[in-house]
């Protein structure tokens, strides 16, 4: 067909390998832009996890003096949960405002004006149940380190 035209001296456009470009574009996008995502969760799941191992190392003193005057490894273990919640809390309630706006900003520059604009809470529990999973996996890994030392040991480190 398209020999017939430019025999006939008519120009066509060729929609189908104009969407497989598009298409391939779009695809490589996707990579790259999924790429990046999942470099800065890793990122910043290991940056968490850094933080509260220090936390809990640069504490080892404090937890076993509180060892020594008689706390139990379930009262520390109820102290780091609750410690780990008020850290999940704060991040929560100091990001949930920064991330709306965030995604206010993206939703205005690609969509229409047909579709209202709705944030979309599922993604920010699942973030948030994420966050405070891996901050627990870092503390009971860190708790895990300090059930093995000895309290006079640990006492007499600077």
């Amino acid at each position: 067909m398209s020999k017939e035209l430019t025999t006939l001296g008519l120009s066509f456009y060729n929609n189908t390998e104009s969407n497989q470009s598009d298409y391939e574009m779009i695809l490589v996008m996707q990579i790259f832009i999924y790429g990046f995502i999942c470099l800065m969760i890793l990122f910043t799941l290991l940056n968490i996890m850094n933080m509260m191992s220090a936390s809990v190392d640069k504490r080892k003193k404090e937890f076993a003096m509180l060892l020594s005057v008689g706390m139990s490894h379930r009262d520390i273990k109820k102290m780091i949960f609750k410690e780990c919640l008020v850290y999940g809390i704060k991040t929560f309630i100091y990001a949930f405002p920064v991330c709306v706006f965030v995604e206010w900003i993206m939703f205005r520059q690609v969509s229409s004006q047909l579709m209202p604009f709705a944030v979309s809470y599922d993604a920010y529990i699942i973030s948030f149940l994420v966050i405070m999973c891996v901050m627990l996996f870092t503390f009971k890994t860190a708790l895990s380190k300090l059930r093995k030392q000895n309290i006079i040991e640990s006492l007499k480190e600077a």
